[in-house]
């Protein structure tokens, strides 16, 4: 490519090609899960509903809000242990290695052990180690 007599290499108007595609776009990027929100009115995003990023009700998706996003990862939520739910929003099992203590486990260490019975129960002679 020749213009006034001085040669320009292809890598050079390509570089500056890629610089003036680019800016366009930064200059139109905003914050993430901003894209409609309405910020005056208190919310922090607004997806259309529920996503991994938003909760239906415009606030952002944070376990131990009150608020089951399933997008987001969340099997449950009740802001906090509960019988249901544990506090990392997972619905509680014996041999997941958390201890809910709301849920009826007395342990769980994921499995039988010296200590505890693989139901999450300490261990009593004459009651079986099948029942609680």
């Amino acid at each position: 490519m020749y213009i006034s007599k001085k040669h320009i290499s292809r890598r050079a108007v390509l570089k500056g090609m890629g610089v003036t595609m680019a800016l366009p776009l930064l200059d139109a990027m905003i914050p993430a899960r901003t894209v409609f929100a309405n910020t005056a009115a208190g919310e922090v995003c607004d997806t259309g509903g529920q996503s991994a990023t938003c909760n239906a009700n415009c606030t952002a998706p944070v376990c131990g809000d009150g608020i089951t996003n399933t997008a987001a990862g969340e099997a449950c939520d009740t802001s906090g242990q509960s019988a249901t739910c544990n506090a990392n929003c997972t619905t509680p099992m014996c041999g997941d290695h958390i201890v809910n203590s709301a849920a009826g486990e007395a342990c769980d260490t994921g499995g039988q052990s010296a200590t505890w019975n693989a139901n999450c129960t300490t261990p009593c002679c004459g009651r079986g180690a099948g029942r609680k």
